[in-house]
């Protein structure tokens, strides 16, 4: 009887081995795919983070080109409240009726003819002073010649008085 035991018991550890081995090769595939699965999930997850990065920096970058575009449109609306100050700075200065507001203008007047020569290349010198002369007619009137003839003589009174210093 042991010998018809044995090939019987044979045949069950047969049957265990290869459920064994089954199940065995069941669990390593699981195992396997569980691993793969957690490193795409982790991988996943990195694009995940990158994407988010990314779309922080777009929402970023557009607030930045909506604040710009914001400074530029407050800096056009300053340039032109500027334009606006000086065009009236420009504008016609009227006769004054006291003696010291007629001086003061008359010190204006030839404070900015001063910084008009200075500042202005010589073809654009005579512009300059045309404009400073249309605005002060009312309160200094004083013709194109005339005008001419007063900075010709103090560039002569300028070069008497530089030939004397040397």
């Amino acid at each position: 009887m042991v010998i018809q035991i044995a090939p019987a018991l044979a045949i069950v550890l047969l049957l265990l081995t290869a459920l064994m081995s089954g199940a065995l090769g069941a669990f390593v595939a699981w195992w396997i795919s569980g691993r793969e699965m957690r490193r795409a999930r982790h991988e996943l997850n990195e694009v995940r983070t990158v994407r988010e990065s990314a779309l922080s920096l777009r929402r970023q970058a557009m607030e930045e080109r909506d604040q710009t575009a914001q400074d530029c449109t407050r800096l056009q609306s300053e340039t032109q409240v500027l334009r606006r100050q000086l065009d009236q700075a420009q504008a016609a200065v009227r006769a004054s009726e006291t003696r010291e507001d007629r001086l003061r203008t008359l010190a204006n007047f030839s404070d900015q003819i001063s910084q008009a020569v200075e500042r202005s290349a010589p073809g654009e010198r005579a512009r300059e002073l045309e404009k400073l002369r249309l605005r002060y007619k009312d309160a200094w009137p004083i013709a194109d010649k005339e005008l001419a003839a007063c900075m010709e003589r103090a560039v002569v009174e300028l070069e008497g008085l530089s030939a004397s210093v040397r």
